[in-house]
């Protein structure tokens, strides 16, 4: 969560999500970065609440935006995504 956001956390601050994939591994680095028997890798999916804490982005990034759940589902590219994004607005829906 630091290396992304810069915000550092507690681990109980953690909300470790049910929704996870995979991604081949050439997607992410254009070639067999971990050996040439690794074709896949696993992406797990995390979430936090931020409240008024300050987001100071990586290099990585160069925006960030505030949206709310239609906004950002229809920006999504990918179902990996897609599908945290609506287990996080799930338990998010159920809490209330």
């Amino acid at each position: 969560m630091k290396e992304e956001t810069g915000i550092d956390i507690k681990e109980n601050e953690l909300i470790k999500l049910e929704s996870s994939s995979t991604i081949p591994v050439v997607n992410i680095t254009g070639k067999y970065t971990w050996g040439e028997n690794v074709f896949v890798v696993p992406e797990y999916s995390f979430a936090i609440n931020v409240d008024n804490r300050k987001i100071i982005l990586s290099d990585e990034h160069k925006t960030m935006q505030w949206m709310n759940y239609n906004e950002a589902i229809s920006k999504l590219k990918y179902d990996s995504n897609k599908t945290a994004l609506w287990e996080l607005n799930e338990r998010i829906n159920i809490s209330k």
